[in-house]
Parts: structure tokens; sequence; C-alpha cells
């Protein structure tokens, strides 16, 4: 997944690389970049992106921002660039999102507490029995979503664990390790960096 981290005082632009050549490369800000996030809804004078991800449709990024000069910084809102415009998806006040991933035809949030799924109107809850813990961070692979972190559940679920889209599924145990902090999928291989 990739993770940019840009911050202005007053404005935010999500950026791509274009290679015209192997010898030319120039950023360009995507559509009117995400701005300081309007008047609509969550009004927000400051944020910034803090990590993305993206499938077939579009490019998926997750903001942090707050809504008023003296505020803390507590929210957080989730846009979509469709290749014409931005289209932005409230996380519900109370979720803290560490990693997206598009998983299927959904959309899939880890964070403090658990994992969520956008159903396309609503937010919802999914984790296993006797969940407790955090979910870092999030890859798709051989049709599962895989997730890991810092967490515990039934089944002999620890630290790490794939979702099918309906049930949850334990990997061997990682005895000596107290975070999964990421997971790559490459050549048909899992890799996980631990701490």
């Amino acid at each position: 997944n990739l993770r940019p981290f840009l911050k202005t005082a007053s404005a935010l632009f999500i950026t791509f690389l274009i290679s015209a050549n192997v010898h030319g490369q120039t950023w360009n800000t995507v559509g009117n970049g995400i701005k300081t996030f309007g008047v609509q809804g969550n009004i927000a004078i400051d944020g910034y992106p803090v990590f993305c991800t993206s499938d077939t449709n579009g490019v998926f990024v997750v903001s942090h921002y707050k809504n008023s000069s003296s505020s803390t910084w507590g929210n957080y809102l989730l846009e979509k660039w469709d290749g014409v415009i931005w289209k932005q998806i409230k996380i519900p006040t109370g979720i803290t999102p560490t990693d997206i991933a598009v998983f299927g035809s959904k959309i899939y949030m880890a964070g403090l507490g658990g994992l969520w799924e956008f159903d396309g109107t609503n937010w919802i809850t999914q984790v296993p029995p006797g969940f407790t813990g955090n979910i870092i961070t999030l890859e798709v692979a051989n049709g599962n979503l895989i997730c890991g972190g810092a967490f515990f559940a039934s089944g002999g679920i620890s630290h790490l664990m794939r979702f099918d889209g309906t049930n949850f599924f334990a990997y061997p145990s990682f005895s000596w390790i107290s975070t999964v902090n990421d997971i790559l999928y490459f050549n048909n291989e899992l890799y996980v960096s631990c701490a």
C-alpha cells in the first residue's frame, strides 16, 4: 500500500508521477487536489492524507483533519478519486484508521479496535469472535484479505489472520512477536514485518 504523508498549512494536494520516458518525470496534481475539505458535510480548516490504496475503479485516500482552529486531530475522512472527481465517504467519529484495502467490491478499513467494511452506505464492523486488540495493516492475496497487527481472537488467531469475505482463519502463531506492522504478498509468498 502506498502511504503518502503530505501536509501544508492551507491546502493539500495528492499527486501522481508521470513518466514520459526514462529521462523525463513530472509530478501532477490529481484533479483539483484535496483542499481543506470545504464547507459541506465535514468542515475542515486543516488536514493531511495519511495513507491510500487503489483498485481498477479509483484511488482511495484517508485524511486526518480537524474542523476548527482549536480542535484536536480526531477526525478522519475517506476520499475516492474516480478519474474525474474526488468523492467523500465519511468515517464515523471514534474510529482511528490505520490502513485501507479494496477487497472484492468493498472497501475495508483497519483500525484501532478492529476491521470495518463499507457496504456502499454504512460502515460495518467485521471481526472474528473473541477479538481483542488492534489491526494495523491489510493486504489482499489469493482471494483473501490478510490482516496483521497486535490482536487475538478465538480459533487460535494471533497477530495475523485472513478473511475470505465471510469467515476469519488463523495463520501459524508468531509466539516471539508483539505486532505485525506490515504485510506484502509477492511471488505467491506472504512477507510480514514484525516487532
